[in-house]
This record gives structure tokens, C-alpha cells and sequence, in this order.
């Protein structure tokens, strides 16, 4: 069997094992590109984390905060990184995906262990039938070597190029996350008693807000560590 053969048996296993992944990546980039949407030069990937535990403070500080926009795009930018997570560790698990759903997949396979059930039914099994059953165990495993080679290498490949988009569009929705969350909190009668005791003439930002912090956090803490790191992304 040639190489083009395998890999092409290898990319239509990955093209449905990760077709829900390919939509997602897919109908984000159309989305980014058909409203031409600011591409941030900040890491906003990390400061997930942060965003989403102010999110939920100000949620439970006011249980009517936020537009469906914002619950959306918030929805949105949890939801892709469980996808990211996801696939982050898909990596630790090739030769069980390869063993587990490749294998009872491919045409070849199949078709040998097919083979193999059919000798064994014969109504005149003999010797010569046992010897040609070890031919084609040995010849399985000898296919299973040179495929799962080329299977990791492909999975791997395309596994981390999904990661990589993946972190391009959450970078991009966390922005405007942390954008229109600020705007509305801002805007939020039932925040401005939180808001009181953060010094600023200007509206709250996550700068603002996290510089507040480390003001009056405990300092060598994880959060604070976190925090301090956070706050370079909104330099």
C-alpha cells in the first residue's frame, strides 16, 4: 500500500474526529473577517481566567447584569476554551484514538480481520488455513506500525493547528469581552457603590481595576502573581 493511500485513509478519519472542531474554527474566522474586527496585538488569552471571575462577582453583585450580548459573547469565549482544553490534551491519547477508532474505522483493517473470520468459518479448516490466519496477523501488525506512524505525525499536525486557531479566535472574542464588560459595568447603577473606593476620574478599566487590586491584595499570592501578570497585557 502507498503512502498516498494511508495518508489519505489518516485525513478522512481526522476530517471527521475533528469536524466539530473544523466548523468552529471555520464559522469564527468567517464571522471575524465578514465584520472586520480588530485584530489584538495584546495576549488577551491570558487573562481568561481574570475575566471570568469578574464576570461572576459583578453577576452576583447585581443579578441583572449584562446585555445578551455580553452573556453571549461570554458564553462564547467559555465555550472555546473548554474546545481548547479539549484538544490540548488530545495529544496524550494518540495511540488509543489510533487504537480505540481508527483501527475499527479502516477499510484495511476491516478487511483483514473480515479475512481472517472467513478462514476461520471454513468448513475445511486445516493447517494450511492456520498458517495463512498467522500471515495475516503478522501482516496486521506490520500495517498497524507503518500507519500509526504516519497517523501521529498527521494528528499531531492538524491537532495543533486547531489549537493555534482556537487561541487566535478566543484572543479575539476576549478583547471585545473585556471591552463591552467594562461599557456596561460602567454603566450599571448597581455597581457604582462597588466602583466608589477605586480612585478614578476615568472609567473603569481592567487596568484601573486590577491596579486597585494589587493595591490592597496580600502581594506574593498566587491571585496577585496573576494579577501582576494580567496587568501587563493592558499596558
Amino acid at each position: 500500500m502507498d503512502t498516498e493511500t494511508i495518508e489519505d485513509d489518516i485525513f478522512n478519519f481526522i476530517d471527521i474526529f475533528f469536524g466539530e472542531s473544523l466548523e468552529i474554527v471555520d464559522n469564527n474566522f468567517n464571522f471575524l473577517d465578514e465584520h472586520s474586527l480588530i485584530d489584538p496585538k495584546e495576549s488577551y488569552f491570558f487573562t481568561l481566567k481574570f475575566l471570568d471571575t469578574t464576570m461572576t462577582h459583578f453577576s452576583n453583585l447585581n443579578r441583572d447584569f449584562g446585555s445578551e450580548t455580553l452573556k453571549k459573547i461570554y458564553r462564547d469565549v467559555k465555550n472555546l476554551k473548554k474546545q481548547y482544553e479539549i484538544h490540548l490534551h488530545q495529544v496524550e491519547n494518540i495511540e488509543d484514538i489510533f487504537n480505540n477508532k481508527f483501527i475499527k474505522k479502516a477499510t484495511l483493517f476491516n478487511a483483514m480481520k473480515k479475512e481472517i473470520l472467513n478462514i476461520k468459518n471454513s468448513d475445511s479448516f486445516d493447517e494450511i488455513d492456520q498458517e495463512s490466519i498467522e500471515i495475516i496477523k503478522q501482516q496486521y501488525q506490520q500495517m498497524k506500525k507503518i500507519y500509526f506512524r504516519s497517523f501521529q505525525e498527521i494528528f499531531k499536525e492538524q491537532n495543533d493547528e486547531i489549537l493555534s486557531s482556537l487561541k487566535i479566535i478566543i484572543n479575539f472574542k476576549a478583547y471585545y469581552f473585556d471591552k463591552l464588560l467594562w461599557e456596561e459595568a460602567n454603566r450599571s447603577q448597581e455597581l457604582e457603590r462597588f466602583f466608589k473606593d477605586i480612585k478614578s476620574e476615568k472609567a473603569i478599566t481592567s487596568r484601573i481595576y486590577i491596579a486597585n487590586r494589587l493595591a490592597v491584595d496580600l502581594p506574593y499570592t498566587d491571585d496577585y502573581k496573576y494579577l501582576q501578570k494580567c496587568i501587563k497585557v493592558y499596558r
